[in-house]
């Protein structure tokens, strides 16, 4: 017969511990009571204070950007700036050739340049010679080619096409036709031609979130859903943050593995010396600009991962200027040209940069928040991004031209730093010299006549310029990754991949989404 035995809890533990030599477990009650001392009581009752919402806010975005800097690769940063919107970010696109009518002031405030127009390159006075010996030289052989391109210009394939696109295809064949005579004249001279990539019509797209824009009351008040009349005062003085999307296509831009030498020292380079205009009016009011919701994106022509990731030079069309209203003036010609040369620069370098792992490394290095009651600075270290600034500056040469005239730009990223929070204290600014509108040739009766070698002298000079190798050019991304494609696991590489490709792509969502259905 089997008998059952029911042992209480502190039984079998005490047996447990005795068996294996421990002190036998104690059913006994120990009772406590509380001290109790003056010090818990006070005449007036004290409260935890109160954390302004602007704090908490803070706090939330120093989380965000400490989870981006974990992130080890390019593409999985860019990925997680995308994740706090699903269906994307509120954008104000810029699309190039696409200026409004006296508008350079409001490029300049929104890029932080400071313009300088010129005549002759700082850097290119010292090889103005030899530029100008090379162009005397080369002066038959770019007569050749602009009498073979004009005779393409009448073919059939021009016959299907509208006047203005006619323009830009014989833009972009004249150009294609000029780099390869160039490439092949000065490889020599300049050995880094040899090696250097050339991109056709690529797919260039940059964001930066600026800070400081105005607005409208209006249009600040719909944000917050209520009547103006019932918003509080102290949230119209917020800051304005906006996303900006550039959308550019080159005719072709050249990439190498060294970036260009600086013309400035960044250090030096301070509002101070090249100050940078305030536009105090709301852009979507004066300009009509377009805010659209899509996912951000930094393209600079090419996916991350490629060996030759800083910029040469790249050429623009200008066909459009032609097509401008003449009500508009005689100045408006070149200062859209301006405004295309900047934010065309800006643009292409603002994406390189963040192929460098440049991505949210200081943005509240100025910035001291109180918090808890304890004060304490934040700095992150990541990468150069719109809230964070760059350790080197970047430079590229940018031509535009319609194929008769040509105008020469050099830009110098100096910062990366346009965030509302860094914009009022950051010093550094970017400069942009540009050169007037030159004529290349001129025709009379169909055929080419005065070759100008001054325009000659400046194409020649942008391709002698020669990179220089710097030290550690991505100090803050993964040394044993950096980019997705280096990951073990092929899961994971292959989904990473195809997220990362499709959010990139802005594609549309299918009207009859499966998922929905």
């Amino acid at each position: 017969m089997l008998v059952s035995l029911r042992l209480s809890r502190a039984f079998q533990y005490n047996i447990q511990r005795n068996l294996t030599g421990l002190k036998p477990y104690s059913t006994k009650k120990v009772e406590s009571t509380s001290l109790i001392t003056q010090d818990e009581y006070t005449e007036v009752a004290q409260y935890p204070r109160i954390i302004p919402e602007a704090e908490l806010l803070r706090k939330d975005e120093i989380d965000w950007h400490n989870k981006i800097k974990r992130q080890k690769t390019v593409e999985e940063k860019l990925f997680e700036i995308n994740m706090p919107r699903y269906w994307g970010w509120k954008c104000l696109l810029l699309n190039e050739g696409e200026i409004p009518y006296n508008s350079l002031e409001f490029t300049k405030f929104i890029t932080r340049t400071h313009l300088i127009e010129c005549k002759e390159f700082p850097t290119h006075q010292e090889h103005s010679e030899r530029a100008s010996e090379l162009a005397g030289k080369l002066k038959a052989q770019v007569e050749d080619v602009l009498s073979d391109t004009l005779t393409v210009r009448h073919a059939y394939t021009f016959k299907n096409l509208d006047t203005f696109d006619a323009e830009k295809e014989f833009t972009t064949i004249l150009v294609n036709h000029l780099n390869r005579l160039f490439l092949k004249a000065f490889h020599e001279e300049n050995p880094v031609l040899r090696t250097v990539q050339v991109d056709y019509s690529p797919r260039i797209e940059a964001f930066w979130n600026f800070g400081n824009l105005c607005e409208t009351y209006e249009r600040e008040s719909s944000q917050f859903g209520l009547p103006p009349d019932e918003i509080p005062e102290e949230y119209l003085e917020r800051p304005s943050n906006k996303y900006i999307q550039y959308i550019g296509k080159p005719i072709l831009q050249m990439r190498t593995q060294d970036p260009l030498p600086s013309i400035v020292n960044p250090d030096q380079a301070l509002c101070s010396q090249y100050p940078v205009p305030h536009y105090g009016y709301d852009p979507f009011v004066t300009f009509g600009y377009e805010m659209v919701r899509r996912h951000v994106t930094n393209i600079p022509g090419f996916w991350p991962g490629e060996s030759r990731e800083f910029s040469l030079m790249s050429y623009h069309h200008s066909n459009y200027l032609k097509y401008r209203p003449a009500s508009y003036g005689a100045s408006d010609a070149e200062e859209t040209l301006q405004c295309q040369g900047i934010l065309a620069s800006f643009a292409w370098l603002m994406s390189l940069a963040s192929y460098q792992g440049m991505w949210f490394s200081s943005i509240y290095s100025h910035l001291k928040i109180e918090l808890m009651s304890i004060l304490i600075t934040f700095q992150p270290v990541l990468g150069f991004t719109t809230f964070h600034d760059n350790t080197y500056p970047f430079l590229t040469q940018t031509v535009l031209t319609d194929g008769m005239d040509f105008s020469f730009v050099l830009y110098q990223l100096n910062t990366t730093e346009l965030h509302h929070e860094d914009i009022s204290t950051n010093p550094k600014s970017n400069i942009c010299w540009i050169t007037p509108r030159m004529r290349l040739y001129d025709l009379v009766n169909g055929k080419v006549e005065g070759v100008n070698e001054n325009v000659l002298k400046f194409l020649i000079q942008f391709y002698m310029n020669q990179p220089k190798k710097i030290e550690n050019p991505k100090p803050f991304l993964d040394e044993n990754l950096g980019v997705i494609a280096k990951y073990n696991d092929p899961e994971k590489r292959t989904w990473l991949e195809s997220r990362f490709k499709h959010f990139s792509s802005n594609r549309p969502r299918h009207r009859y989404d499966i998922r929905y259905l």
